[in-house]
């Protein structure tokens, strides 16, 4: 499991290409890591979609993981 922990603020207004006008508000995030560099971020994440926790629960992460036998990068 890839873990990184940053600090999300909410992001400019964006529509996503395709939709009829007017085209629906959809939620977003704009994450700044602070574990890592964004390069590191982009190369290590293969998808749009990640999990996301509010708050820094990394800790308790890192203890699930070590039980069911995920290794943390």
């Amino acid at each position: 499991m890839h873990m990184y922990t940053g600090e999300a603020k909410t992001p400019q207004q964006w529509e996503e290409c395709g939709w009829a006008q007017p085209a629906p508000q959809l939620p977003g995030l704009e994450v700044f890591p602070d574990s890592c560099s964004v390069e590191e971020f982009a190369q290590k994440v293969s998808s749009q979609h990640v999990i996301v926790c509010y708050g820094d629960y990394s800790e308790a992460i890192r203890d699930l993981c070590g039980l069911l036998g995920i290794e943390v990068i």
